[in-house]
């Protein structure tokens, strides 16, 4: 029974390491695209631009350029780039963890269960330290990443573990 809870857990940790991965770099690529539509718009050429255009068009420029600011001001993918890139590396450095307590589990050899026990749960506790950040900072899932990231553990444990 605890081998199996450490395997769903491994899978798990590996499901959110990619996960935090892809995240953050989702975070970080909204930042950018928001702070280009932002320099392009503010740029000096483009006063020059909206004086030839019709003024439809400039209330259209200038919608795109006021949602880009507040977008940037109310998602702070900056700031959760940041902490989610911070998650995944904890959850990176959890994954070897959870790797070296499962070939423990795995071996032909007894294990001390009272040891094997005590690692799984402060494993689980640390894990579960770590993905709570989220939570205390208003981080939602995002849904289409998940599904990547969950298929994409449970390609990879499969390789690495394919006796299992």
């Amino acid at each position: 029974m605890l081998r199996d809870e450490i395997w769903n857990q491994l899978v798990d940790a590996e499901r959110l390491v990619r996960y935090y991965g892809d995240l953050a770099q989702h975070y970080n690529r909204c930042s950018w695209i928001l702070r280009g539509i932002i320099l392009l718009f503010c740029m000096a050429g483009i006063t020059a631009l909206l004086d030839r255009i019709p003024e439809w068009a400039n209330l259209i420029v200038y919608a795109v350029l006021a949602g880009a600011i507040v977008s940037e001001a109310i998602m702070s993918y900056e700031k959760k780039a940041a902490l989610v890139g911070i998650i995944y590396i904890r959850c990176d450095k959890l994954l070897d963890q959870w790797r070296d307590l499962w070939n423990e589990v795995d071996q032909e050899d007894p294990v001390d269960e009272g040891v094997i026990q005590e690692k799984y749960r402060r494993l689980r506790d640390d894990l579960t330290d770590v993905t709570g950040w989220v939570a205390l900072c208003g981080i939602s899932e995002h849904k289409r990443i998940h599904r990547k990231a969950t298929k994409k553990a449970y390609e990879t444990i499969e390789g690495y573990y394919a006796h299992v």
